[in-house]
């Protein structure tokens, strides 16, 4: 028998293991425009099509939060798979 307490978030073992909460989310942010605002859209977009809006709404919170264009940036590379 199993218990709740038996269960491993998937998730959270692939961010413990490589640093990434959602590694199967690529986006693309060399070669392209590098505007902080641009950077947020791209990744909310990506985050929304594969993970849908809520996890979507929880990036834009985050991204939006951060005090910095390097803040934003590491953000974005730990959240997604950046290329």
């Amino acid at each position: 028998m199993r218990l709740s307490s038996d269960i491993v978030d998937p998730d959270a073992v692939t961010q413990a293991f490589n640093g990434v909460l959602y590694p199967d989310v690529a986006v693309q942010l060399s070669g392209l425009d590098g505007n902080a605002w641009a950077i947020i859209a791209r990744v909310e977009a990506a985050i929304r099509e594969v993970r849908g809006p809520n996890c979507a709404a929880a990036w834009y919170a985050s991204a939006t939060a951060c005090e910095s264009y390097d803040a934003l940036l590491r953000l974005a590379m730990t959240t997604v798979t950046v290329s």
